[in-house]
């Protein structure tokens, strides 16, 4: 069902586009609890580690292209809300085009690049083979992985955040069930994780595709509508490339970060296995947070193109005040329950925690405090605020807030770690996105203060 965002109150706009999209997440979040769970009671702790050791390499392609990605969908979101239905048509016949060129260009990256990257993030030796053969796996997903991701960036930017998420439940049940199926069943152990991202991602992708397709007619691409999109294509691009750039920053931050705590390990065994533990707990209120990523994307970028800079201030407010609610309540139970969790997913008869499970028991509950003392407000400010001013057409400054992240990310990872010692990678996550902010929010403020009024969406 479409939602035309550019009328009524904007905190009830935002919070009931965001529940179905937070929902998701949750679910996302779950299903990766379930998952690490698995992998970390059936194979090892020690593929466990592996895997996320992938994760930072995944991170910066996978941004990539999400980052391209959700420029599409502000073009998207402002030529709906203009009320111009022909270029939108145009606009997602553009986005496919060029969504399947990105998503063959990640599957080629995976494939050559794995090696040489996991070498250079001095990937623990014990770990290496799982990382490694998982990111070959999913590779072999990233085309239907698009599909799914445009499709559901096609309905968002109609103001539909709920059918999105059915299609996700789907894909996240039929995750867990083939994770079982291939680990315990079929015996195919951390490589069944990855085959299990792969054939749920394809069925809850071409599912999406379909039914985008059949439920909004008015907006399923003709031939002429593939034809001469060049100007348009390179509109999309050129909205989509510092958003990508800006996320893949971000990313190359993270794999700094990654290499910094591989090092650690040797000085402190299991901060890996701790890590990701304490990660998928912070997972799930992070991505609470970033629910109002899309619901901000949608907005702004709806009201943007009805030209409403009143509106796009008070949204921004709106998200905010529920970023800080989330924050309070993710903190207060993380603190409850971050034991009892990371207890969980690290089985103390296998890999390192054989050794150190009470090193990876102090260590998960250090991560968790700082993290969410410290970075979980910082996070939702940095997600808010640099979607609002992507979608108000200033894209290319947000690449220096990306800077600001990897130059934080560096700084601390290899010098604070000389002072601070484990302190500092405690530190990481929150300090980067404390930079990012100081770039992100005033800028913000001085661009919708202006004088000079926005412009409605002006179709090419």
């Amino acid at each position: 069902m479409e939602k035309d965002m550019t009328k009524g109150n904007p905190l009830k706009l935002i919070v009931m586009f965001s529940i179905p999209i937070l929902i998701s997440g949750i679910f996302s979040q779950i299903y990766n609890f379930i998952d690490t769970l698995i992998v970390g009671r059936t194979v090892s702790s020690d593929a466990m580690a592996g895997v996320s050791c992938a994760g930072s390499f995944m991170f910066v392609v996978s941004n990539f292209s999400s980052g391209l990605v959700s420029g599409f969908m502000i073009i998207l979101s402002q030529s709906f809300g203009s009320g111009d239905r022909k270029t939108f048509r145009k606009c997602v016949a553009a986005s496919f085009e060029l969504g399947g060129i990105i998503s063959v260009l990640v599957m080629f990256i995976y494939l050559f690049l794995s090696e040489p990257v996991l070498l250079w993030l001095n990937t623990p030796e014990q770990y290496f083979d799982y990382a490694y053969y998982y990111v070959i796996t999913i590779a072999f997903g990233s085309v239907t992985s698009m599909l799914g991701t445009l499709s559901s960036g096609i309905m968002n930017s109609l103001g539909d955040s709920k059918t999105p998420l059915y299609f996700s439940i789907i894909g996240i049940v039929l995750n867990i069930v083939l994770d079982l199926l291939f680990i315990i069943v079929f015996k195919l152990h951390y490589i069944g994780v990855a085959l299990a991202t792969v054939v749920s991602s394809a069925v809850s992708g071409i599912l999406c595709f379909i039914y985008v397709m059949k439920k909004f007619p008015y907006i399923r691409p003709k031939l002429s509508d593939f034809k001469h999109n060049f100007k348009l294509c390179i509109r999309l691009i050129k909205v989509g490339i510092p958003m990508s750039i800006q996320n893949s920053i971000v990313g190359i931050g993270s794999m700094f970060y990654t290499a910094a705590l591989n090092d650690m390990n040797a000085v402190y065994p299991g901060l890996i296995t701790a890590n990701v533990a304490a990660g998928k707990i912070n997972g799930i209120f992070s991505s609470i947070q970033c629910s109002f990523l899309s619901s901000i994307a949608t907005f702004v970028g709806q009201n943007f193109g009805a030209g409403r800079k009143d509106r796009i201030i008070k949204g921004v407010h709106s998200a905010m005040f529920c970023s800080c609610v989330v924050w309070i309540v993710g903190f207060v139970v993380c603190m409850l329950l971050c034991e009892p969790f990371t207890r969980l997913f690290i089985d103390p008869t296998t890999g390192d925690a054989v050794l150190y499970f009470e090193d990876m028991l102090k260590y998960s509950r250090d991560i968790m405090f700082w993290y969410n003392l410290v970075g979980s407000p910082l996070l939702g400010a940095v997600a808010i605020y640099r979607t609002a001013l992507q979608c108000i057409g200033h894209s290319p400054i947000t690449i220096i807030g990306g800077g600001m992240e990897v130059f934080a990310r560096v700084l601390m990872a290899y010098f604070g770690t000389k002072v601070l010692g484990l302190l500092a990678i405690y530190l990481v996550e929150p300090f980067a996105f404390f930079c990012a902010d100081i770039i992100f929010v005033p800028l913000f403020y001085w661009y919708t203060r202006r004088s000079v009024s926005f412009s409605k969406f002006e179709a090419e």
